[in-house]
């Protein structure tokens, strides 16, 4: 009986020592990979999902061609580049990326376009991470573009990312389901062709900063700061709200909670009204702005330049 049992834990040992020896720091996929392959440069696989099992946490899954790699869902530490040529994801009625993560992970998306092919729910779906950047990447064909509502405090940096044609939000930070702070920086980034609503929603729990980017040609407000159950803030620098359905900026909370919009440098024009300051909303100029279509419902405060 003791043989038996030291069989099975010597067993039991080299089992998961192999599963441990088979998780790699860097991962491939290819459109003519292999999910049964071990994923490395000459056996890559065939998607993301296929990759992620056997790449380490803080590791790299890299895409050696151009190809459609599947949707995936990220519990750990991970950077996923699609590379010069462009990796792509097909999400159509359902998430094209859900992280999931822990509150000490990091989780960098690269180089990749993102199509829900008109039916998609959420481009990038994060629920749970420490930080979180999206570098050059494209989100099209989504309810929303990027949905950040985490259930503890977590970071985002978007960096050169683009929402274009998705139905509800390019952008939302915050807001239903997000009990922790959701801290947005986005540089550089385009959020335009919303057909139901706004580009860039900054919703309850959220402090978020645009920064060089523009929203428009959507068909709410350009920029949203919404708060219900807690406060919201948005800062604009050198940013531009052209040619939206709605207000360029609209500013909207309660009594008990918030909604703060702080501008400067930033043009809005051309909107359906420039700027609406509804209950419990607050809007700083630092200066420097330019605004056509008026303010409506409240009063644009003037902030002296720190």
């Amino acid at each position: 009986m003791r043989s038996n049992v030291s069989f099975l834990v010597v067993a039991t040992f080299a089992m998961s020592s192999a599963f441990a020896s088979a998780q790699a720091s860097r991962t491939w996929v290819s459109g003519v990979g292999d999910d049964v392959n071990p994923c490395s440069r000459t056996a890559p696989c065939k998607t993301f999902a296929g990759a992620i099992s056997k790449t380490a946490a803080g590791g790299e899954i890299d895409a050696l061609d151009p190809g459609g790699f599947g949707t995936v869902t990220i519990t750990k530490s991970i950077v996923i580049d699609g590379g010069g040529q462009i990796g792509s994801i097909l999400g159509s009625s359902t998430n094209g990326v859900n992280i999931n993560a822990g509150a000490g992970d990091t989780v960098t998306l690269r180089n990749l376009t993102i199509n829900g092919a008109g039916t998609g729910t959420n481009g990038v779906n994060v629920t749970s991470v420490g930080s979180f950047a999206l570098e050059n990447v494209t989100i099209t064909g989504f309810a929303t573009g990027v949905n950040i509502a985490p259930a503890a405090t977590a970071k985002a940096m978007l960096s050169r990312a683009t929402t274009s044609g998705n139905s509800t939000a390019g952008l939302v930070a915050g807001g239903a389901g997000s009990s922790g702070l959701v801290k947005v920086t986005a540089t550089d980034s385009v959020f335009s062709g919303t057909t139901a609503g706004s580009g860039v929603v900054a919703g309850s729990n959220s402090n978020v900063t645009i920064r060089n980017s523009v929203s428009s040609n959507n068909s709410g407000s350009g920029f949203a700061v919404t708060a219900t159950g807690a406060a919201a803030q948005l800062t604009l620098v050198n940013s531009t709200a052209s040619s939206n359905g709605g207000p360029g900026l609209s500013v909207s909370g309660t009594a008990s909670a918030s909604a703060v919009a702080r501008i400067v440098g930033s043009t809005i024009l051309f909107n359906t009204g420039g700027i609406s300051i509804g209950t419990g909303g607050f809007v700083g100029s630092y200066g420097d702005n330019e605004l056509t279509g008026g303010i409506a419902g409240g009063t644009l405060t003037v902030l002296p330049k720190q």
